[in-house]
């Protein structure tokens, strides 16, 4: 059996409640996700509702992009947003990552209905842009609109990419629901 489907069976799943990549970064057998006292310090509880500016830690990503209109296995994090309008903190990297995206923006969504609006923003450097972003955009923060309901995966997709991201990216969600994401990075 595996409760929250993330592909490890409930008898050796170190969290069973949210899907995660069974990292324990203080060791104490508990998964980074539902351990009350997380690796980032903070002292708030990576396992329930984000908590006013609680941010939660992912580490440096360095895997690759493994082929067209594929996502990055790696699940980063599942959090249910308790706020709803508010902004918070979703994801920080600890370590900097380049993040693809399709020329006109958009982000893949798929097996769900499309419904509430959520945006997710991701602070870039705009130095050394490569072209493929709107040339209009002044601003470090480059946001990305999607719609979706439920639960499902949504995916970073596309062929033209930004300059690296520096260490303490983070990135941003807002409105009531559940949601997965994935990341394509090269």
């Amino acid at each position: 059996m595996d409760s929250d489907g993330d592909g490890t069976p409930d008898t050796s799943d170190n969290c069973r409640t949210y899907p995660n990549d069974q990292a324990d970064h203080d060791g104490d057998g508990e998964g980074d996700v539902c351990d009350p006292t997380p690796f980032d310090g903070d002292m708030v509880p990576g396992s329930n509702s984000l908590e006013g500016s609680d941010a939660v830690v992912a580490e440096a990503d360095v895997d690759s992009l493994v082929g067209d209109q594929r996502c990055k296995t790696q699940t980063f994090v599942q959090r249910y947003n308790q706020f709803g309008a508010s902004w918070l903190n979703f994801i920080t990297y600890e370590g900097g990552f380049r993040v693809c995206y399709e020329p006109n923006q958009r982000i893949v969504s798929w097996g769900s209905v499309w419904g509430d609006a959520y945006r997710v923003l991701v602070p870039w450097d705009w130095k050394g842009n490569d072209g493929g972003y709107p040339q209009g955009v002044r601003t470090s923060t480059h946001s990305v609109e999607f719609q979706y309901r439920g639960s499902a995966a949504i995916c970073v997709v596309g062929w033209a990419c930004g300059p690296t991201m520096h260490p303490g990216v983070t990135v941003t969600f807002y409105d009531n629901n559940t949601m997965t994401v994935r990341a394509y990075v090269v």
